[in-house]
């Protein structure tokens, strides 16, 4: 008996994070949605604070100036706007581009450091600098939309209860091979549940190329902890709230092969299961227990699926419970995932293999992770790669 009800517990921490937390998440938005519609083209207060850009650099000669350009030219004060390049040990001509570009423009600022520090901690040296009412973080090879800032700024003013914004990320490269496009299945998949979680109320996330916080609010990061993960924790424990824009938009690039994909899913899943534990303890999730829930059920067990699924499979055939009935639930709700995927995809020509290869691929990454977590080994070092969360 015991065995049985342990083996359907498993079955459920499976199904939750790609079947049954969605759903749950989505039909309740629906559901507040049709209570009380919100107009899509409602207006927001006009945004007039002031904005710290931020930028982490390393190694980014060939992106910095155009970067900078791209910030300029975005439909805000500019007086309104100061820019903060943190270069973390760069040894190319990162340095000297910044330096020639504030001579020229006095809000423009250099923070370096001489060897590397790590993505966060060069973060927090910036922060140091800025003078703004919001910090904006963003990355060198990351490109806004001209609205981008005014739309930020929009929302901040829109509800002083607000401490946090992050804006919808776009990728430029979503239909140049199989690995991308079926990573664009999985990130539109993201944004809609990012979308429910803030009409709900309990979005608590962010996505690092493009989001910002009240200047007031921030807490330093730890090494392996980053503003997309960490900051909205933080802004959430402080008593405010996080928001979603969909309006915000900002560009950047999936990885394009298998081998830069996995990298990256083990980096960004590694420091974040490692950053959000030390964040928050049993204590902090009881005094959040809403957001708790939210944070098990759409980060931590998605990232934990696989281990789970070792834990159930090897439980199965050494205890023998019910084994047939498990996998037909498990490859139950596969099918329903995939099929719901194929149909987002439209006319786009994608086969079912490649699909079901790219969830694998992400889901070593994160059993990868995992270990790397367990046995010490996450560094907070910052190295260029295309990120996605």
């Amino acid at each position: 008996m015991y065995a049985d009800v342990l083996q359907y517990f498993l079955i459920l921490l499976l199904i939750t994070p790609w079947f049954l937390y969605p759903a749950i998440v989505s039909l309740l938005a629906i559901v507040k949605l049709t209570i009380k519609p919100v107009g899509k083209n409602a207006k927001l207060p006009p945004g007039d604070l002031r904005i710290s850009i931020i930028i982490a650099a390393y190694n980014e000669e060939k992106n910095i100036q155009s970067r900078i350009k791209n910030i300029w030219d975005c439909n805000y004060d500019k007086n309104l706007i100061e820019i903060i390049v943190g270069s973390d040990g760069s040894n190319d001509n990162t340095v000297a581009i910044t330096k020639k570009l504030a001579r020229k423009q006095k809000l423009i600022k250099l923070v370096e450091s001489k060897k590397q520090i790590g993505k966060a901690y060069i973060h927090n040296e910036t922060v140091k600098h800025a003078t703004g009412d919001i910090l904006l973080f963003t990355d060198a090879d990351t490109e806004f939309d001209l609205n981008f800032l005014q739309s930020i700024a929009n929302r901040f003013n829109s509800n002083k209860k607000i401490g946090y914004v992050s804006g919808r990320l776009i990728f430029h490269n979503r239909n140049t091979s199989h690995v991308t496009q079926n990573s664009d299945i999985f990130w539109r998949f993201e944004q809609w549940l990012r979308h429910a979680e803030t009409v709900l109320g309990i979005y608590m996330a962010g996505t690092g190329a493009c989001s910002a916080v009240r200047a007031s609010l921030f807490v330093p990061l730890s090494i392996t902890g980053d503003t997309d993960s960490i900051t909205p924790m933080d802004v959430v424990a402080q008593g405010y709230k996080c928001f979603h824009e969909p309006s915000a938009i900002a560009y950047d690039e999936y990885p394009e092969t298998e081998k830069k994909e996995f990298n990256a899913r083990v980096r960004i899943s590694s420091k974040n299961i490692l950053a959000r534990f030390q964040r928050w303890n049993l204590w902090a999730m009881l005094k959040k227990p809403i957001y708790a829930i939210t944070l098990i059920a759409h980060k931590y067990l998605r990232w934990f699926f696989p281990l789970i699924f070792l834990i159930l499979t090897f439980f199965a055939i050494i205890v023998q419970t019910k084994l047939i009935i498990s996998y037909l639930v498990i490859g139950g709700g596969f099918l329903f995932f995939f099929l719901a995927a194929l149909h987002l995809l439209a006319k786009k020509k994608i086969s079912k293999l490649s699909l079901f290869y790219n969830f694998v691929l992400v889901n070593i990454a994160f059993l990868v992770g995992t270990y790397r977590v367990i046995t010490g080994n996450v560094s907070g070092v910052f190295t260029p790669t295309n990120k996605i969360d």
